[in-house]
């Protein structure tokens, strides 16, 4: 198996979350990636996205979600006519797709999911020696 981006990926080109015992699907199919997901609760996205809206007005879209109990966005870097951003959401029962969704009628765009946690409880990173 193969590890990218905190996924695992298995056979017949389908991936899983490392410990996952059962409604965390993903699967890659034709140009985009269908995300079939429950129990989501830590979404990590680099996004690029225009000015406007600015990202006070995105967080507050985004924490109008069903399951969203916070947001944090954090400029990283701003050019002439984007901006990029590190979007974290977390909640109870985030839905992937419309958070893209809402992204995207935004002007932005995905530019990788960077980290996802699922399940009962969220498990902070920890620091070992290969850090």
């Amino acid at each position: 198996m193969q590890a990218v981006h905190n996924l695992w990926y298995g056979p017949q080109n389908r991936s899983f979350l490392p410990g996952d015992k059962k409604g965390i699907e993903f699967t890659k199919e034709g140009k985009g990636d269908k995300f079939l997901l429950e129990n989501l609760r830590r979404i990590v996205l680099d996004v690029l996205k225009p000015h406007e809206p600015n990202i006070v007005e995105m967080a507050q879209e985004v924490a109008k979600m069903n399951g969203v109990e916070g947001v944090n966005i954090t400029l990283y870097e701003i050019d002439h006519h984007v901006e990029n951003a590190k979007v974290t959401v977390e909640g109870n029962g985030l839905a992937y797709q419309e958070l893209k969704d809402l992204i995207e009628k935004n002007g932005a765009a995905i530019h990788s999911i960077d980290e996802v946690a699922a399940g009962h409880s969220l498990i902070e990173d920890v620091v070992t020696h290969q850090d």
